[in-house]
C-alpha cells in the first residue's frame, strides 16, 4: 500500500503566514516580541504599520522609523529612516500614520510642528524621500484636533478634524486639499455628528463617523465619499481609538479605554479582550488576519489570532 507523507505548508509555521482565514475574534496569543530599550522619550513609539506584501513592520517615533523584516524572530532591523528636514525650526511630534493603500512604499504621517501646526507628509518608507506635505491648519496659534487619516480604494485621502466637525478630502497624488467636508461647508452633514471624535472606512468605502446621539448614546453614523446620509448603528461601547477594518474576516475593530473589541462585519460584537494600560498608548495592526498590539508602556509587540 502505497503510504502519504503529509508536508506543512511553511506558511502555516509563521505567525503572519498568507494561509490566515482572518483573525478569528478569540485573542490568542501567538507571538510576541520585546524590542530594544529606548534611550529618550523621543524614541517612543508613536504609530505602527505593517507592510503585508513584504512582511515588514514599521515602526514610527518622533525622531525615527525603523523597519523591521518579519520572517525573523526575534524580528530583525533592516533599516533606519530620518523624517524629511523641514523649514519649521520647532520641534516635531508624530501624532499618527497610515501605509497607503494603493502603494505600499509610501506612508502618510500626521506630525505637529510646535504645539498647533500640522502637517500631513506623503514620504517613502523604502528611503525617506518626501513626496509632498500640506500644512492643515494654517493658522499655527489655533488648536485643532486632526484625526488618523484614512484611505478609499481610489486613493483618495480623509482627514477628520473634530474641533469644526469636518472632514478633508486630500489628493494622493499631490497632497492638495480638495474640499472640505461638514460643518459649514458646501457638504455639510444631513444629520448631527455631535462630539465627532473618529473617523473609518468600511469594506464599502464608506466614511464611518463615531459620534453622540439623544443621551450620549454612542454611534456609528455612514455617509457616502459625497456626505450624503445611509444609517446610524448604536453602540453599547465607548470608543477611544480608530475603528479598524480586518479584510480576511471583514471584521472590525473597536478600541474602548482598556478594553478591545472585535465586531462581525454588521458591526455587532462577537468577542472582547481587557488589556494593560490606556488605549492612548498602544497601537494596533492587523496583518494576514493577526492583530498586532504594540505595548507603548513596555516596548513590546504582542500578536494574537
Amino acid at each position: 500500500m502505497a503510504t502519504v507523507e503529509i508536508v506543512n505548508d511553511p506558511e502555516d509555521e509563521k505567525p503572519f503566514g498568507k494561509n490566515s482565514k482572518g483573525f478569528s475574534g478569540e485573542f490568542t496569543q501567538i507571538d510576541s516580541h520585546t524590542f530594544e530599550t529606548i534611550e529618550n522619550a523621543r524614541q517612543q513609539s508613536k504609530a505602527i504599520l505593517v507592510d503585508d506584501r513584504n512582511e515588514y513592520f514599521i515602526n514610527l517615533s518622533d525622531d525615527r522609523i525603523q523597519i523591521y523584516d518579519m520572517n525573523h524572530h526575534p524580528f530583525k532591523i533592516i533599516k533606519t529612516l530620518k523624517y524629511p528636514l523641514s523649514h519649521c525650526n520647532c520641534l516635531r511630534t508624530v501624532d499618527s500614520a497610515v501605509l497607503c493603500s494603493t502603494d505600499h512604499s509610501y506612508c502618510l504621517v500626521l506630525m505637529y510642528e510646535g504645539q498647533y501646526r500640522m502637517k500631513l507628509m506623503k514620504m517613502s518608507v523604502s528611503d525617506g524621500s518626501l513626496k509632498w506635505e500640506t500644512v492643515l491648519n494654517k493658522h499655527s496659534h489655533i488648536c485643532k484636533k486632526f484625526l488618523t487619516p484614512v484611505m478609499d480604494s481610489r486613493g483618495i485621502i480623509y482627514v477628520g478634524e473634530t474641533t469644526a466637525s469636518q472632514i478633508y478630502v486630500i489628493c494622493n497624488e499631490t497632497g492638495q486639499v480638495l474640499e472640505k467636508m461638514g460643518t459649514g461647508c458646501r457638504k455639510p452633514f444631513k444629520t448631527s455628528v455631535k462630539w465627532f471624535s473618529q473617523l473609518s472606512l468600511d469594506r464599502d468605502d464608506h466614511l464611518v463617523v463615531f459620534c453622540y446621539g439623544r443621551n450620549d448614546v454612542p454611534l456609528l453614523k455612514f455617509f457616502t465619499r459625497n456626505l450624503q446620509y445611509v444609517k446610524a448603528i448604536q453602540l453599547q461601547v465607548y470608543l477611544m481609538g480608530p475603528i479598524m477594518h480586518e479584510p480576511i474576516s471583514n471584521g472590525y475593530l473597536f478600541c474602548g479605554l482598556d478594553t478591545l473589541y472585535f465586531a462581525s462585519r454588521e458591526f455587532n460584537i462577537i468577542s472582547q479582550k481587557a488589556m494593560n494600560g490606556s488605549q492612548y498608548y498602544n497601537h494596533f495592526a492587523f496583518s494576514n488576519g493577526v492583530l498586532l498590539t504594540f505595548e507603548t508602556y513596555n516596548n513590546k509587540l504582542v500578536c494574537y489570532k
